[in-house]
């Protein structure tokens, strides 16, 4: 009789992915997320990470997924609102598993400060100079200007 070996792949695991913040200034901070400590028996192993939009449940098949690449952190950044993120990791045959997901909440820019004038500009930034040199303590410098 004959017999046949058959080896069953199984999927990546023993990782996680998580973002190294949580919250941040929309379009200004960067949200790394960042895939550690994955396993598998077929490598090399590929990374892809999705973003979805709302503070709820993380919707894979709605979620824009990065392409997928040998490198294990990614950079988001993102407007304002609530975000679920989620990073998925695959081994040399397409096996993947993704991560659990983890909340990002993204904060509103301050609005940029409109002066009347050049001269009320200069003036306030001449201001916020002297006002920081003496709480720092540098009357000397204070006392130039």
């Amino acid at each position: 009789q004959g017999s046949v070996a058959l080896r069953i792949g199984v999927p990546p695991s023993g990782g996680t992915c998580a973002p190294l913040s949580a919250a941040g200034v929309e379009l200004v901070d960067a949200f790394t997320m960042q895939c550690v400590g994955w396993q598998a028996e077929d490598l090399p192993l590929s990374y892809s990470f999705g973003v979805s939009r709302g503070g709820g449940a993380f919707d894979s098949a709605g979620a824009v997924w990065s392409a997928s690449s040998a490198s294990s952190s990614f950079d988001l950044y993102l407007t304002q609102g609530a975000f679920q993120c989620a990073g998925r990791v695959s081994d040399a045959f397409g096996r993947a598993t993704t991560g659990a997901s983890h909340g990002l909440l993204v904060s509103a820019r301050a609005p940029a400060r409109r002066y009347s004038s050049p001269e009320e500009e200069a003036f306030q930034h001449q201001s916020l100079l002297l006002s920081s040199l003496t709480n720092l303590g540098q009357t000397s410098q204070v006392a130039q200007e």
